[in-house]
């Protein structure tokens, strides 16, 4: 009784077994794999219609045998294949699972990836039994192959290119990959700069780096504008152009860089270049506007007025002829300020004037300059001061200070009414080796529109004095370079009806 019991167990256990295996059967052949079960006592093997039919076999072909496996295994990788069954068997892996290629009926090549298990064994623990299934990868294999090819042929034109190349993880900013020219723009070696992170070389700030990256990533921004910093420590203009690349699973950022430094510097001098043209035509302008106005009125004046003398002397008495000399001298004389400021000016404009600094004393080229204003002050009762300690000395080119100082003193005497005063006093500069030279007058003053354009020659600023003496706005553009060509400057400090203040240095003779 008890023997029959321990069949009916047994029995139970070996019908579970084959519906398990039926089920599993059904399971594999369902997703289109192959079913194998190898004997490997008799090597007796059953292959499934599924198996049969993916290497072009009909279902009554092969009789099931190990041998027929055996010749389907491709000769180059059969040695491999018997390693992996060797392996588990030996229990050095837990299954066995290998990818061979397999010679098709018409002896064509699919790829396979193999798997099986040994399901039961003698007491001795001898392997009776072992079931596996084959999936046709012919299909994943190509992928991968083309995928190797193309990454192969696509790090064989990274490594040669002479373009700056850099392959960067979009999340962290590592540098995952470089090439040699890269390295050598850089100045580290490659495996240097795969070390590294991009914020070591982009000078912008970290979280400005990680927008510009997520930019790069999501596609919205491939050109960029960056700083970079060489080894060296030296910064240079670069172009970026970044785009996504996908190597298996994992995105980076493949860029591009190309050096604009000198690109940048040309930009900068074209357009200094372009500003400096800007100036010329302006000054042009100026210049053409002062002969074809400024020039022809005094001599309009001078003409009409000496036509009415040699037409009509008799008819005029002595005094209307004194008022008519007078006009046409006070035209001629204003006429040849005006040709004096103008030759004095172009040749400085030509780089014809000549530049000699000596050592003058300040007090005396302010003497000989109220000197020759002395009638033109006494004409309008106002009185010239020379503050100026007699001891004070520059570093000056004499004519280009007397031409300073002509012109401010004539500019003053313009705008003072009459009765006022004009004076001139010096101080030393805070920077020592410079005098600054104040001319304050107590004229009408100037507007702040006016003010901030006076020493432009491209702005038209010439006004009438307070009894319509004329001028034409260039004796103060050429005080202003005369000024400069010393290493000094020139300002100006006024109000409307408080009078006003030139204030200019000229370096010191020490």
């Amino acid at each position: 009784l008890s023997s029959g019991e321990d069949i009916t167990e047994r029995k139970k256990a070996e019908n579970d077994l084959k519906e398990s295996e039926l089920r599993w059967k059904f399971a594999v052949e369902g997703n289109n794999d192959g079913l194998w079960d190898w004997n490997m006592i008799t090597n007796e093997v059953f292959f499934s219609t599924q198996w049969k039919k993916m290497l072009g076999y009909s279902e009554n072909e092969l009789k099931g045998t190990f041998k027929e496996w055996d010749n389907l295994v491709h000769p180059d990788d059969k040695k491999r294949v018997y390693e992996e069954i060797n392996k588990y068997i030996k229990n050095e892996t837990v299954s066995y699972n290998c990818e061979y290629r397999a010679i098709c009926k018409d002896n064509s090549i699919k790829w396979i990836l193999d798997r099986g298990k040994i399901i039961s064994f003698s007491k001795e623990n001898i392997p009776l039994r072992m079931i596996g299934t084959h999936s046709d990868i012919t299909e994943r294999k190509k992928a991968e192959q083309n995928f190797r090819e193309s990454e192969e042929r696509y790090k064989a034109i990274f490594k040669d290119s002479k373009s700056v190349m850099l392959i960067i993880d979009p999340e962290n900013g590592n540098i995952n990959d470089a090439n040699q020219a890269a390295a050598d723009f850089y100045g580290y070696s490659v495996k240097e700069l795969t070390s590294m992170n991009i914020k070591s070389i982009n000078i912008l700030s970290e979280k400005e780096i990680k927008e510009e990256m997520k930019n790069a990533n999501d596609n919205s921004k491939n050109k960029f504008n960056f700083k970079h910093k060489l080894s060296n420590g030296e910064t240079r203009d670069v172009e970026v152009y970044s785009g996504k690349l996908l190597f298996g699973e994992k995105e980076y950022l493949h860029s591009i860089i190309h050096d604009i430094t000198e690109q940048k510097k040309a930009e900068k001098e074209i357009l200094k270049k372009e500003k400096e043209l800007l100036k010329l035509n302006s000054e042009k302008d100026k210049f053409f506007s002062i002969i074809a106005h400024d020039l022809k009125s005094p001599f309009n004046s001078i003409l009409g007025f000496a036509n009415l003398l040699h037409e009509n002397f008799e008819d005029y008495d002595t005094k209307k002829q004194k008022e008519f000399i007078n006009i046409i001298k006070e035209s001629a004389y204003n006429t040849y300020k005006l040709v004096d400021n103008l030759l004095i000016w172009s040749h400085l404009q030509l780089g014809k004037t000549t530049f000699n600094p000596t050592k003058e004393n300040l007090h005396l080229s302010i003497k000989e300059n109220f000197t020759l204003f002395k009638q033109s002050a006494n004409n309008k009762s106002i009185k010239l001061m020379n503050k100026v300690s007699e001891n004070i000395f520059l570093n000056s080119d004499k004519n280009m200070l007397l031409t300073i100082l002509r012109n401010l003193i004539s500019n003053s005497l313009k705008f003072t009414e009459k009765g006022g005063e004009i004076s001139i006093d010096a101080y030393q500069a805070a920077n020592n080796n410079m005098i600054e030279i104040i001319v304050e007058d107590s004229g009408i003053g100037i507007h702040k529109e006016i003010k901030k354009n006076l020493f432009k020659i491209s702005e038209n600023v010439s006004t009438l004095g307070t009894e319509n003496e004329k001028g034409t706005g260039l004796g103060l553009i050429l005080t202003k370079d005369f000024v400069n060509k010393h290493g000094g400057t020139i300002r100006v400090e006024s109000k409307p009806g408080k009078g006003s203040k030139f204030i200019f240095t000229m370096p010191s003779f020490n």
